[in-house]
């Protein structure tokens, strides 16, 4: 992981095992969570890497801390307060606190078009979902039912990635 915030030359900020597979910067921009490592594994033509870990780097000072969860992660996204992070698993959605770094949450990894669903960010309200097979988003909230959000018209879109930006704003 490399600062180019500067005009210097890229500074590393730490280094980990193996590929990155996700990360995704905290709201207020000082950490990143990223899950790294492992080995390749596709499983119904879905990305899941086996063994790989998750840690979160600290941007000012480049500390690493390790987040243990459990399954293999493949995913990761920040709560819009920076409080915890939801990390997806081959079968569920796990919401882990960043300061003690236990799971405090899960939920069963939504499938549609027998396929899973993959994780796309997290709001006030729930953990956001992207249904590559249908075209979907989905929202999964406390009762782990996933609500649809976005629902194509007609053909379904192909297959891709979701980026999703959210503010902390509470309903």
């Amino acid at each position: 992981m490399a600062d180019t915030t500067q005009s210097a030359p890229p500074k590393i900020l730490a280094k980990v095992k193996g590929e990155i597979h996700s990360l995704d910067v905290d709201p207020a921009g000082r950490r990143i969570a990223l899950v790294h490592g492992g080995s390749e594994n596709y499983q119904s033509n879905v990305f899941a890497p086996t063994g790989a870990s998750v840690s979160i780097i600290s941007i000012p000072d480049g500390k690493t801390s390790d987040v243990n969860v459990a399954g293999d992660p493949s995913a990761v996204a920040w709560a819009p307060d920076g409080s915890s992070l939801a990390v997806q698993n081959p079968t569920k959605w796990l919401l882990v606190d960043r300061q003690s770094a236990e799971t405090t949450a899960e939920v069963v990894r939504p499938n549609k078009g027998d396929r899973p669903c993959f994780l796309a960010g997290m709001t006030v309200r729930g953990i956001l979902g992207w249904c590559s097979a249908v075209g979907e988003m989905v929202t999964v909230r406390e009762n782990g039912r996933p609500q649809v959000l976005v629902k194509p018209k007609g053909v379904r879109p192909f297959a891709g990635t979701v980026s999703v930006a959210v503010d902390n704003v509470k309903p």
